[in-house]
């Protein structure tokens, strides 16, 4: 059908008569990144479009860059935001999905060096240097999720719309930013920063691994707790040879169409 990132839009894309054509079958809201919201990419929120056969209306509330803990830490704008459009009809609508796609930028970025400590750490390496910040990052990412959960289960109206996120992909780390016109943009998100911590590329490969392993069970504790919240698991999506396969990522950390 289309996507909008405006509420204003969105009320004119589900109301029949528009200038959008008839009422969609379906209305999803999307909060999250730039998997979800990437300027240069087809990303997740363009292939859902694309595979709803004019079906679906979306809305589209993601930013590029944007973290777990902006979303959804208590008393966030982006969290009352999302509220008042999921709770009543007066101001939102019932909706027939919540797909959330957050936490990758409380992960990596130059925040990755304050949860990893240096090769050879006390005789660690891989992923033993992965230290308690990162734990102590999960608990708080898991817990703002949390937020969300209990904010959509408090609404009178998608009480039990389900929530559906996803882990990510594993991913080869290296020094490749996002190709524009040509012209590469930034050195990538992990790499280069774990280079500065003198971390081998082969345990680079097993922290990155591990961290996204950790985000994963965070998030199916929650699945196991709550009614109607789902995980996708995606860590192997992009995946060939029992390694990742770079032909699929259009730069360090984001997947082709």
């Amino acid at each position: 059908m289309a996507i909008t990132t405006y509420e204003s839009d969105y009320f004119d894309l589900v109301n029949s008569g528009s200038s959008y054509g008839a009422t969609p079958k379906y209305k999803i809201l999307i909060e999250g990144d730039s998997w979800v919201s990437h300027p240069f990419l087809s990303n997740l929120a363009i292939q859902i479009d694309d595979l709803g056969n004019d079906d679906f209306a979306i809305l589209n509330l993601a930013i590029p860059g944007d973290t777990a803990k902006r979303m959804f830490e208590r008393k966030s704008k982006q969290l009352k935001r999302m509220g008042q459009l999921i709770h009543d009809e007066r101001f939102g609508y019932e909706f027939d999905l919540l797909l959330i796609s957050a936490a990758g930028n409380d992960i990596v970025g130059s925040e990755i060096v304050d949860f990893v400590d240096k090769h050879n750490t006390n005789g660690r390496s891989g992923s033993q240097l992965i230290n308690e910040n990162f734990s102590a990052m999960m608990k708080e990412v898991t817990k703002n999720y949390e937020n969300l959960i209990k904010l959509r289960n408090k609404t009178k109206i998608n009480k039990k719309t389900p929530i559906v996120c996803h882990c990510y992909s594993y991913l080869k780390p290296r020094k490749v930013g996002t190709k524009l016109f040509g012209a590469m943009f930034g050195k990538g998100w992990v790499k280069q920063y774990l280079d500065k911590l003198d971390i081998p590329q082969a345990d680079q490969q097993e922290i990155i691994i591990s961290m996204l392993d950790r985000f994963y069970e965070s998030m199916k504790s929650l699945q196991k707790k709550y009614d109607n919240f789902i995980v996708v698991d995606t860590r192997k999506a992009l995946w060939k040879n029992n390694k990742p396969d770079v032909s699929m990522f259009h730069d360090e950390i984001h997947p082709k169409a």
